[in-house]
């Protein structure tokens, strides 16, 4: 299982933020995901990722054709939900 730590912000955050369909609104204590997982990367945690003032720990895996996550941990207080393809 791959990991990754802390805010998003380099170049290979960049590409997870993508892969993960990440998009953060810190004022309003939201994330959205829509995630895509490669067939390489079968599973992947999100650990600690900073939203605003919380913290939470995310769990990406390829089940089928789709890629499924769940929360793992949530420090502080934050909205998450599948961003719509619209």
């Amino acid at each position: 299982m791959a990991g990754c730590s802390g805010t998003i912000k380099s170049s290979s955050g960049n590409k997870i933020r993508t892969l993960l369909g990440l998009e953060t609104d810190a004022p309003n204590q939201r994330l959205q995901v829509q995630p895509v997982l490669p067939k390489w990367l079968p599973d992947l945690t999100l650990k600690n990722l900073a939203v605003g003032d919380a913290k939470v720990t995310l769990r990406f895996w390829q089940d089928g054709e789709q890629t499924s996550w769940k929360v793992i941990n949530l420090d502080g207080e934050l909205h998450i939900d599948l961003k719509d393809d619209k």
